[in-house]
C-alpha cells in the first residue's frame, strides 16, 4: 500500500486530481471530486433516506469514489459521511443567510446542487417553530387543537 506526500496532496488540489491522501489519511477536497460525489450522493440520496443503517450504502460510495480518482488508501464510508454531512450543514448555514425574505443568492458555488439533493428534506422554517412556541394548554382543550 503505497502512501502519498502532502505536497501531492496540495498539488492534486490545485490541479483538480483528487487521487491521494495524506500520511494522516486526510483526503483534499477539491471542486472537481467534491462533483462527483454530489452525483453520487444524488444517484444514492433515495437509499440514504430509506434505510435504517447507511454504514453499507456509504462503503459502496466510498470504494466507488475511490477508484473513480484511483485513491490509494480507498476513503472510508466515514470519511463519505462526514462530507456530505458538512455539505449539509453548509447548505442550512447559507439557508439562513439568505434568509425567508429571499435575499441576496448564496455564492456559495454546490448552494443550487445539494438544493436539488434535498430539498424534500424537512427543515426547521422559522415562522412554523415561532408558531408552535405560542401554543398554550388552551390550545389543547376537548382534544381540539385551536389555532388561534
Amino acid at each position: 500500500m503505497s502512501q502519498h506526500s502532502e505536497k501531492e496532496c496540495i498539488d492534486a488540489s490545485t490541479t483538480n486530481i483528487g487521487l491521494c491522501t495524506s500520511p494522516l489519511n486526510k483526503f483534499v477536497w477539491n471542486m472537481a471530486n467534491t462533483r462527483v460525489l454530489l452525483d453520487l450522493w444524488k444517484d444514492n440520496y433515495n437509499a440514504l433516506t430509506s434505510a435504517r443503517r447507511n454504514t453499507n450504502i456509504y462503503k459502496q460510495m466510498a470504494a466507488e469514489f475511490s477508484n473513480t480518482f484511483n485513491i490509494v488508501p480507498p476513503l472510508t464510508g466515514y470519511q463519505i459521511q462526514s462530507k456530505i454531512s458538512n455539505l449539509r450543514k453548509q447548505f442550512r448555514r447559507e439557508k439562513l443567510q439568505v434568509g425567508s425574505s429571499g435575499g441576496a443568492p448564496s455564492k456559495w458555488w454546490p448552494h443550487d446542487i445539494v438544493a436539488k439533493i434535498i430539498g424534500g428534506e424537512a427543515s426547521l422554517d422559522n415562522d412554523l417553530l415561532s408558531q408552535s412556541q405560542n401554543f398554550s394548554t388552551q390550545d389543547f382543550q376537548d382534544g381540539q387543537v385551536s389555532l388561534v
